[in-house]
């Protein structure tokens, strides 16, 4: 518990300084190389994607960048042991609580093939009491499962966040820097319109 809230506050501060860090439009980019995923060499296989699940281009920018920023490894090694840890971690109270749902449902399923109606409204009526108190035993950990699954919830939405937020400047720094050059394009333009003008000339004879 302890764990993942600490993992919910990092990617908070991280995904805050990430925003803070945000250059305004009006000032000039920071020099840098080109990163990788952006080089026209690159190859979809050239990063290992240990920190990408989606496999787009924003998650190989963010990837090349958790390289090289020692904060974000600490947040991914973070999130890579949470989640591998998670199976373990609920494993013993799943199956304790997959024993107990399997007991009331085979205990209401018996109560078909009593024909007494008294005695079995009666025995559905210690299986309902039964399992409330049941409910109240494992109160502590379905409160905690709650905890968890909101922390998750939070962890994918900043984590996406924090993608989008770090990711961003780059992309933006690289379409300032790498802008091609439009004489190319301009040729082909005029090549269009003078071909588009012997075709309507043509046309009309």
């Amino acid at each position: 518990m302890k764990a993942i809230t600490l993992l919910s506050m990092a990617l908070i501060a991280i995904f805050c300084s990430a925003c803070d860090h945000i250059p305004a439009k009006n000032t000039e980019p920071p020099k840098a190389e080109t990163p990788e995923p952006l080089k026209d060499d690159y190859s979809a296989g050239s990063i290992k994607k240990v920190y990408s699940r989606g496999g787009s281009l924003m998650d190989d920018i963010y990837a090349d960048l958790v390289k090289k920023r020692p904060e974000l490894q600490n947040l991914e090694t973070g999130l890579q042991q949470f989640y591998a840890g998670m199976p373990d971690s609920l494993e013993a109270f799943n199956k304790y609580a997959a024993k107990s749902g399997n007991y009331y449902d085979s205990a209401n399923g018996a109560l078909s093939d009593i024909k007494d109606t008294v005695l079995r409204a009666r025995l559905r009526l210690l299986i309902t009491n039964s399992n409330h108190k049941y409910t109240g035993k494992i109160k502590k950990f379905s409160t905690l499962m709650k905890d968890i699954d909101s922390n998750r919830m939070i962890i994918n939405d900043y984590h996406l966040a924090l993608k989008i937020a770090v990711t961003m400047p780059v992309i933006e720094n690289y379409q300032d820097k790498s802008m091609p050059d439009s004489k190319s394009v301009e040729r082909l333009d005029n090549t269009s319109q003078k071909l588009k003008q012997q075709t309507i000339k043509l046309s009309k004879q």
